[in-house]
């Protein structure tokens, strides 16, 4: 015999599927979660304003997406929000992304509770700005998804972010690649005007408070374009105030991927205190011998970094790294200095010649270690 939570999951199952096999609308609820089957609506707006309804609100919820679907712009997402769409494609008619949220609120509290799984998302021909944007926001899963974006654009962008995973997904940039273009398919930002612009027409300046991100992983990704992964910092001289120790990342693990720059490094971590790089397969393709041909650059940038702290961590190990100029380079621009720095097991090949391969110089960290490591010319 059935108990009463055995049968109410089992009808929800049921109709799901009846629901898929007549080609309408499903929507159940089991243990106070909504299910909803969304199929086609027949126009790309019809689309969006009926996804807007069933994503918009904060009680829990789980969209699986049934068909190809189109949509003319972005989607915006609320809180505690599954989004299935595995062996389906979602594409904007626009020259626009495909999902963001409100950044209503400080405090990582914008946004909470959000996974998306598999599908194929793509932007209409030309767009060049961010496909998935995510800010203030805390708890964000993407696993399995291809995400396709122009070279100038960023198929994920994490805004003042914390707790995220991005698990087994793909980011391919298309389009045409220049030479100055050194935009990241995974952009990892801090709350700033210059890398936040859009905050001051959505939600206010008060959303520029700086704020880093914290509590990054991302696993067994192939990320390919101008640059492939990169935590940033902002570069503008009026933008000072947000070069002190309180906007560095932490806690960043790039782990299992494989990160292909075209024309930049395929991996950069600035202003981030703590991070693990291991396993990856990382190969810078520039032509170039500038700080954009390293492989592997960890970088704490010109302002005030934190105090040196042991516990702060910095773990280079076991990957494959090719660059040109460097294949790992790891450096302080200011006057503070990493925590513990260990740079092992890595099989580095370098275009400048093997005793260029791994630049980490004494006095860098509180405690630098390099190890094991492997060191060709390519």
């Amino acid at each position: 015999m059935l108990n009463v939570k055995a049968k109410k999951i089992l009808t929800v199952v049921l109709c799901a599927a009846v629901a898929v096999c007549f080609g309408f609308p499903y929507m159940g609820t089991a243990h106070g979660v909504t299910e909803t089957v969304f199929h086609d609506r027949g126009s790309a707006s019809a689309n969006r304003t009926a996804l807007k309804q069933l994503l918009g609100g904060d009680e829990e919820k789980v969209i699986t997406i049934a068909d190809d679907i189109k949509i003319d712009k972005f989607l915006k997402i609320g809180d505690n929000t599954t989004i299935n769409a595995y062996g389906h494609s979602i594409t904007t008619t626009e020259k626009k992304g495909v999902i963001e949220n409100y950044a209503d609120a400080l405090n990582y509290g914008a946004l909470k509770n959000v996974t998306i799984n598999g599908g194929t998302w793509r932007a209409a021909s030309g767009y060049k700005k961010t496909m998935m944007r995510f800010a203030h926001a805390d708890g964000i899963t993407v696993r399995d998804a291809t995400i396709y974006a122009n070279y100038e654009g960023h198929g994920i962008e994490l805004i003042a972010c914390r707790n995220v995973l991005i698990d087994n997904c793909k980011l391919y940039a298309e389009g045409t690649c220049s030479s100055s273009c050194h935009e990241e398919q995974l952009q990892i930002d801090l709350a700033a005007p210059s890398t936040a612009p859009g905050f001051k027409s959505e939600t206010g300046t008060k959303y520029w408070n700086g704020a880093p991100c914290k509590n990054i992983t991302v696993t067994n990704c192939t990320v390919k374009g101008a640059r492939a992964v990169c935590a940033n910092f902002t570069k503008k001289p009026s933008e000072s105030k947000y070069r002190t120790a309180k906007n560095y990342h932490s806690n960043i693990t790039i782990k299992n991927c494989k990160l292909t720059g075209k024309n930049a490094e395929p991996l950069a971590l600035f202003n981030t205190k703590s991070c693990t790089v291991t396993g990856n397969t990382i190969i810078n393709n520039t032509k170039s011998r500038t700080s954009y041909s390293v492989g592997c650059h960890v970088a704490m940038m010109e302002g005030t970094g934190p105090a040196a702290s042991k516990s702060n961590k910095v773990i280079i190990s076991n990957n494959t790294i090719k660059g040109a100029r460097n294949s790992i380079f790891v450096f302080s621009h200011n006057s503070k200095k990493f925590g513990t720095v260990k740079i092992t097991g890595n099989n580095c090949y370098c275009k400048a010649g093997k005793a260029s391969a791994i630049y980490a110089r004494k006095g860098v960290a509180l405690s630098l270690t390099k190890s094991g490591n492997k060191t060709h010319t390519w």
